[in-house]
C-alpha cells in the first residue's frame, strides 16, 4: 500500500491528512487540524518528504472562451493564448477548463469552455514556501474544484454545495465537470436559510443565462453535516454520501472533504479533469528529482551488484592458488620424473632402429609362419609353384596368393585336388577367407586366403613345424 499525505489550506486553519491507497480503496490513516501558524513547525516535524496541497487562492480569473473546433491536444494551448491575450498583465498562470457546449457566433459552430486561471505569483509563493523546508510538491488543487472527484458523474447537471474556507461555493455540474461557479462569503460554517435562498438565486440565474435547468442541489461536506436550513431550494435537495471506497466514518469525511477529495483525485483517479494546477517548471523539477532518485538507486544496485561479483571472483582466485600451491606441493619431484623420461628417451633411440628393421620386416615375418603352416597341409597331388604375400602396414594380417598345378588327366581329379587342397588351408586355425579357382585346360590352379600371425601356444606350434 502507498501512503499520500494532503494539507488543506482553509481559512486560518490547515488540515493534514494521509490515506493509504489498497486498491481501489481509500483508507483514511491520519487526520489532525491546525492554526495556519503552526505549519512550519509542522513541516520541520513531519518525516513526510512531498505532499499534495489544497489551496484557496485570492487572485483568479475567470471567463468564458469560445475557441474553433480542433484536435482535443491542442485544446489546451489555445486556451492558454487566449487567456493570454484577454488578460496580457499574467506573465506566468496555470489554467483549469471546462467544456461548457457548443456555441454559435457568426454562422460558426464554436466551442465553449469556462476557463478558470490562477497568478504565477501566488502558486510560486504556495510551492516554494515547502521547498524552502525541504518539502516537495507533486499535485497542487484549488479548493474549488477539489470535491469533484469524489461527486459521481451524471448526465443531468445538478448545483454541488461545500465550504471552503471562508466562503460557500456552488458549482453547476456536468459529467463531473464545472458549467458555471459562484462563490459566496461564507457567514456560519453550516446551511442556513440564507445560504438556501443564495442557491435559489444562482439557479434562477442560471435559467436565465446558460438556458440550463439544475436537476438537483446536493451538499457536502460540513454543509451536510450542519444542515440547519428551514427554507427549501427549488430544486430538490439531496445530501452527498460518503463514496464506498473510503474507508472512514462520515465526520471525518465530512470534516476533512477537501483533502480526501485531492488524494482521491491523484492517487485513484489520477486527476482525470486535469484539475493539478502545479506549474509547469516544478512539475520538471520533480521529474528531474524523481529521475535523480531513481537513477542513484539503480547506481547503487549496479555497484553492490559490481562489488559482490568482485568479491566472488577473489574468493575463487584465493581458492584456485590454493589448489594450485596444494599441486606444487604434491608435484614437488616433478623435475626427478622429467629426468628419467629424458633418459629412457634417450635409451630408447638407441634400439629405435633396431625397432624399425623388426617393424619393415614383418612381411617377413609372416611369410616364414605362413610357410611353416603350409609344410603340414597335404596338398594331395596339387604342386605349390609360387607364394605371394602382401602385408598392411602396422597389421599381424597378410593376403596370400597360391599359384601351381595338379599332376592328373582327369578333370574330376584336378577338381577334387584343388578343392581338397583349399578345405586343408580352412582348416587351419590362422587362414581365413580362402577362395579357389582353376583351368582345366592347363591344369593350373590359383588359391586367395588370408593369413593372420600367430601367437602363443600356436607360435610354438609353429616354430616346432618349421624345425623338422
Amino acid at each position: 500500500m502507498f501512503e499520500t499525505t494532503a494539507i488543506s489550506f482553509e481559512g486560518e486553519k490547515v488540515k493534514v491528512v494521509s490515506a493509504k491507497t489498497s486498491g481501489k480503496n481509500l483508507i483514511l490513516n491520519r487526520a489532525e487540524t491546525f492554526n495556519k501558524d503552526e505549519l512550519d513547525i509542522f513541516l520541520r516535524k513531519d518525516t513526510t518528504k512531498s505532499y499534495i496541497l489544497v489551496y484557496n487562492f485570492q487572485h483568479i480569473h475567470e471567463d468564458y472562451i469560445t475557441i474553433p473546433p480542433i484536435e482535443k491536444k491542442l485544446v489546451r494551448n489555445l486556451i492558454h493564448r487566449e487567456v493570454i491575450r484577454i488578460h496580457p498583465q499574467l506573465r506566468e498562470f496555470s489554467e483549469i477548463f471546462f467544456y461548457v457546449g457548443d456555441k454559435t457566433e457568426g454562422g460558426r459552430i464554436l466551442k465553449e469552455y469556462l476557463v478558470i486561471s490562477f497568478t504565477g505569483d501566488e502558486l510560486d509563493q504556495v510551492i516554494r514556501k515547502f521547498n524552502d523546508l525541504g518539502k516537495r510538491i507533486t499535485a497542487l488543487y484549488p479548493d474549488f474544484f477539489a470535491p469533484l472527484c469524489l461527486i459521481p458523474a451524471a448526465n443531468e447537471q445538478f448545483i454541488l454545495v461545500f465550504n471552503s474556507a471562508d466562503n460557500k461555493v456552488m458549482l453547476l455540474v456536468k459529467e463531473g465537470g464545472a458549467l458555471f461557479m459562484r462563490v459566496n462569503q461564507a457567514i456560519e460554517p453550516g446551511t442556513t436559510d440564507l445560504d438556501i435562498q443564495s442557491i435559489n438565486m444562482t439557479i434562477n440565474h442560471i435559467r436565465q443565462s446558460l438556458r440550463i435547468s439544475p436537476a438537483f442541489v446536493t451538499v457536502t461536506g460540513t454543509m451536510s453535516s450542519e444542515y440547519e436550513a428551514q427554507l427549501q431550494p427549488i430544486a430538490p435537495l439531496m445530501i452527498a454520501l460518503k463514496p464506498s471506497y473510503v474507508s472512514c466514518d462520515m465526520e471525518h469525511f465530512n470534516e476533512y472533504l477537501l483533502p480526501l477529495s485531492a488524494i482521491c483525485s491523484f492517487s485513484k483517479l489520477k486527476d482525470p479533469l486535469g484539475l493539478n494546477i502545479i506549474p509547469k517548471k516544478f512539475r520538471d523539477q520533480n521529474y528531474l528529482e524523481n529521475y535523480l532518485s531513481y537513477s542513484t538507486a539503480a547506481f547503487v544496485s549496479t555497484s553492490v551488484v559490481i562489488l559482490l561479483f568482485i568479491l566472488l571472483n577473489i574468493y575463487n582466485v584465493f581458492t584456485l592458488t590454493n589448489e594450485i600451491s596444494l599441486i606444487r606441493a604434491d608435484n614437488g619431484n616433478i623435475k626427478d620424473i622429467v629426468s628419467s623420461y629424458n633418459k629412457a628417451a634417450a635409451a630408447f633411440e638407441q634400439h629405435a632402429k633396431v625397432f624399425e628393421f623388426l617393424r619393415r620386416n614383418q612381411s617377413a615375418s609372416l611369410l616364414n609362419a605362413f610357410l611353416a603352416v603350409l609344410v603340414s597341409v597335404d596338398t594331395q597331388k596339387a604342386e605349390i609353384e609360387s607364394v605371394a604375400l602382401s602385408v598392411s602396414e602396422g597389421a599381424p594380417v597378410a593376403k596370400v596368393s597360391l599359384t601351381g598345378k595338379v599332376k592328373s588327366e582327369s578333370f574330376a581329379e584336378i577338381r577334387s585336388s584343388v578343392d581338397s587342397l583349399s578345405d586343408n588351408l580352412k582348416a587351419v586355425k590362422n587362414v581365413d577367407k580362402c577362395s579357389s579357382g582353376y583351368n582345366l585346360k592347363d591344369k593350373s590352379f590359383k588359391l586367395e586366403l588370408q593369413f593372420t600371425a600367430a601367437s602363443g601356444k600356436q607360435q610354438g606350434d609353429i616354430n616346432k613345424v618349421s624345425t623338422r
